[in-house]
């Protein structure tokens, strides 16, 4: 199990979901960069959560964030996406 936190400088954003929605790009991007293969996403945030759920397009703000998770997401063997 890896976990991690990171600091770094990002887009200025309005909303805390669009954090979140960055945060699940950046966790997606590095995952694969270590050549993981089984993921689990967690994240607070239920809006991002049940976006990255729905199968359907998202056209919200952050719909071109949770398509490039959902893209990433499928790249691994077994992924999951969990709300703590």
């Amino acid at each position: 199990m890896i976990s991690t936190a990171m600091k770094c400088r990002e887009q200025l954003v309005s909303e805390s979901y669009e954090v979140e929605a960055l945060s699940a790009v950046t966790a997606t991007r590095f995952a694969e960069d270590l050549g993981l293969r089984h993921i689990i996403l967690k994240g607070d945030c239920s809006k991002v959560i049940q976006a990255l759920q729905i199968t359907s397009t998202d056209l919200s703000p952050i719909g071109h964030l949770i398509e490039e998770v959902n893209d990433r997401l499928r790249s691994f063997q077994n992924a999951k996406i969990s709300h703590t």
